[in-house]
């Protein structure tokens, strides 16, 4: 078994694709991290910080782990077929799957794990919550978002870009940002109107992240750096570097923007971020990061 640090995260693995996760605060590391279970071939976590509850989606099966942060007591709960996003709004307590082989998403309510199958688009992919507009939004490879009303699961189809296999969300504008894998672009689109403009981005987007605070929308590119959007005028800025990036992450109280190469390469112990990007990506103003 592995285990690697980063600043206040450990993870720990084994080849067979097991969570033996914990959180480490900024004290030693000997002394902070601590086994809590095993979950077989997990594929994606979610973490409700108002409840203390974390949320595992499995890549084997339809069934949710539920984990009591304070007993780490199991609970499982079933969902649809081929999870593929999980995602959830801490304000009414709801915990969202996209489930991509039965064309659902799964509505868990977190007060007593009790579920509710909601139909959405084709080959639902991705998810995003607006928990102040109280929307969620299921990016669907079948070349559109669906907006479910968190209060009554209606729903609403919104054309969009081909194959949007990431999504994010600005609950300051109330904007969605949808990655479209081909052609590569970014569709933005109106909360309240539904309309939409195509942002092109880098080739082949792969995941979306949103500073809120800035305004900035960051989409990483698997062959083409990182592409950075602003939110206000839409006009978009590509980064080069970042090692074909996957994942990324913003923290927006220090305004740094973090990529993630593919998980095979992490396993292989490559962990580096390319560091030239990540102080790009930091530096303000962001709409001159190449110069």
């Amino acid at each position: 078994m592995k285990s690697r640090a980063h600043g206040c995260l450990a993870i720990l693995g084994r080849a067979a694709g097991f969570l033996l996760c914990c959180i480490c605060p900024a004290v030693a590391l000997a002394s902070s991290v601590a086994t809590i279970m095993s979950v077989a071939f997990p594929r994606s976590v979610a973490v409700n910080p108002l409840t203390n509850k974390i949320y595992v989606m499995p890549a084997v099966n339809s069934t949710i782990v539920v984990i009591d942060g304070l007993t780490h007591a199991k609970t499982n709960v079933t969902a649809g077929t081929g999870m593929s996003a999980i995602a959830i709004n801490v304000v009414t307590n709801r915990i969202y799957v996209a489930n991509n082989g039965s064309n659902t998403v799964t509505v868990i309510d977190g007060a007593d794990n009790s579920v509710t199958n909601v139909a959405v688009g084709t080959q639902p992919y991705s998810l995003a919550v607006n928990s102040v507009t109280n929307k969620i939004y299921v990016g669907n490879m079948s070349n559109s978002v669906t907006e479910i009303d968190g209060a009554t699961n209606t729903t609403t189809t919104i054309a969009t870009g081909r194959s949007p296999r990431a999504i994010a969300v600005n609950p300051v504008t109330n904007k969605i940002y949808a990655a479209n894998f081909s052609p590569s672009s970014v569709s933005v689109i109106d909360g309240a109107t539904r309309t939409f403009t195509n942002v092109a981005v880098a080739s082949y987007p792969e995941a979306i992240a949103v500073n809120p605070v800035t305004n900035k929308i960051y989409v990483a590119c698997g062959a083409g750096g990182t592409t950075v959007i602003n939110g206000a005028t839409n006009t978009a800025t590509t980064v080069p570097g970042g090692g074909g990036p996957t994942a990324v992450l913003v923290n927006p109280v220090t305004n740094r923007i973090y990529l993630g190469q593919p998980v095979r390469q992490l396993c292989g112990g490559d962990e580096r971020f390319d560091q030239r990007a990540e102080r790009a990506l930091a530096r303000p103003p962001l709409d001159h990061a190449g110069d």
